[in-house]
């Protein structure tokens, strides 16, 4: 009996949630409205920050869930699940590229390129299609 009763009790508490910059623009308004929705009795404290940040918060026990670009699997304290994924693909505006065809990432190397600072997973992933180069 203890057991149902414990089962059938509503969620209650508060969660630190630390959330990295670029998924809060994309995700937070809606999952916010979501999770009140369905825990009406949770307090949601939540952190914007880049993936780094938000892993030593992690690892220090400043929060109990972070949702980031990248995945922890290379930190044991941690779990790291991955929730969905996203495409990269490269976007310019049609007057910078001109008539130049661009057919490698080597015909990238004389435009500017705008990206996510180094350590974030996109970052990484551009800065490792220029160090090939």
């Amino acid at each position: 009996m203890k057991q149902q009763i414990r089962e059938d009790a509503p969620e209650k508490g508060n969660l630190r949630i630390g959330i990295a910059d670029t998924l809060a623009h994309l995700w937070l308004s809606p999952l916010l409205r979501h999770w009140q929705a369905q825990y009406p009795l949770m307090s949601f404290e939540l952190i914007s920050d880049v993936s780094p940040t938000l892993v030593k918060q992690l690892t220090n026990c400043q929060l109990d869930l972070a949702l980031m670009v990248s995945d922890q699997n290379d930190i044991p304290e941690l779990v790291s699940e991955p929730l969905c994924s996203y495409p990269q693909c490269w976007v310019a505006a049609p007057g910078l590229i001109g008539d130049a065809s661009i057919q490698s990432v080597a015909d990238l190397v004389n435009y500017p390129v705008l990206s996510f600072p180094g350590k974030p997973a996109p970052g990484i992933t551009c800065n490792s299609y220029f160090s090939l180069l």
